[in-house]
Order: C-alpha cells, then sequence, then structure tokens
C-alpha cells in the first residue's frame, strides 16, 4: 500500500465505513504529522514514521498494532513526539517486530506495551512508569566506520 500522510484519525474496524477499513489491514508506510489511531481493531504497518516535533501519535488503548519494517519517531530537544494510548493506564499494544530498524530520539511515551516484539530503545525521551519493553539510551546513538587493513 502506498505511503499516507496524515494528521487525522484512523478507525481500524471491520464495521467502520472509512474505505481504508478492513479486517487485517495493512499500511504499508505511515507518515504522520499527528495521528489518532482508533477502533475495535489494531492495524499493521510496514514502516511507521512521525518526525514532526510535538507530534501526537495516540493508539486505542487495548488494541494490538504491529511495526513490521520500521519504527522512526524524532522530535526535538524544545518539543518531543508522544507516543501514547488514548486512555491514561490503560495500555495500548505497539509491537516492534524482530529485525525492524529502530530511530526514536526525543520522545514521550505513555502507557504503551510493546513486550510483545523487539525492545524499543530511546535517547532523549522520556519513558512513562506504565510503559513496557521502551528502554532509555544513556547517549545519542552514533554511526561509526572502520578501517581493516591486512
Amino acid at each position: 500500500f502506498p505511503s499516507h500522510d496524515i494528521g487525522c484519525t484512523v478507525t481500524c474496524n471491520s464495521t467502520s465505513t472509512f474505505t481504508l477499513n478492513a479486517t487485517g489491514f495493512n499500511f504499508g508506510t505511515l507518515i504522520g504529522t499527528s495521528i489518532t489511531l482508533a477502533g475495535t481493531e489494531g492495524c499493521t504497518f510496514g514502516t511507521f514514521t512521525s518526525q514532526t516535533a510535538g507530534a501526537i501519535c495516540t493508539f486505542q488503548s487495548t488494541e494490538t498494532y504491529t511495526i513490521n519494517t520500521a519504527l522512526n519517531l524524532l522530535g526535538t530537544a524544545a518539543s518531543n513526539v508522544t507516543f501514547r494510548s488514548s486512555s491514561a493506564g490503560s495500555l495500548a499494544i505497539v509491537n516492534l517486530v524482530t529485525g525492524a530498524s529502530l530511530d526514536v530520539g526525543h520522545v514521550t511515551a505513555t502507557d504503551i506495551n510493546s513486550s510483545g516484539g523487539r525492545t524499543i530503545w530511546v535517547y532523549k525521551g522520556t519513558i512513562g512508569a506504565a510503559t513496557l519493553n521502551w528502554q532509555q539510551l544513556p547517549t545519542v546513538p552514533k554511526t561509526i566506520g572502520e578501517t581493516w587493513v591486512s
């Protein structure tokens, strides 16, 4: 499915009249400025990206969302991206598949359960007490090149 750049609500359930909805619906790439995922069924994403400072990504509590290829969440020091459940104290399930790429920085994660997938490592962010399987990196990750001489 093609990329979708949205700043709206996506309802994921088989009874909705929204034309993109269907049981097991998959998004290829979702590029969200501020997005609310609602409904009675979770969604599966190839890549989930939100890189607008101050963006809010809200997931329906108790529903399961799967990210297969990449999770890219990048806010700024002045304005984190917020990644949260729709109901405080009730977890949304957002699992990143093992082997998927990950770039998460300047993010506030609240009431997200990612324990069914790989650990989500965050640099320069805030992880809420109820958020599961998210870990804080002590510094910004860096790529280092090496040259081997024989």
